[in-house]
Order: C-alpha cells, then structure tokens, then sequence
C-alpha cells in the first residue's frame, strides 16, 4: 500500500519484499523501518 500527499509517502510492505521497496525508493529518499505491534490491543484487569 503507498499513501501520501506532498513530500511525504508511506508505503507499507511485508518482510520479504521490504529491501526491494526500499531499493525502489533510491537516494532521494528516506527509507524508514517501522516496528509494529503484531499482537494488536490488549484487554488488561484495572488494578484494585
């Protein structure tokens, strides 16, 4: 997926295919990795 507007650009890609995206984008741009949470929201008990 690549969304953006302007002089920013996102562009989200899996594991396997991050090098070549960022091969892509060449030297006029900054590539940049991203951690996410993979496990998604989580429910946790209110302290008493």
């Amino acid at each position: 997926m690549i969304s953006g507007a302007g002089p920013t650009v996102m562009a989200l890609a899996d594991a396997d295919s991050a090098d070549k995206v960022e091969a892509l984008a060449g030297t006029d741009w900054a590539a940049n990795r991203l951690g996410l949470d993979v496990r998604g929201a989580s429910v946790l008990p209110l302290a008493t």
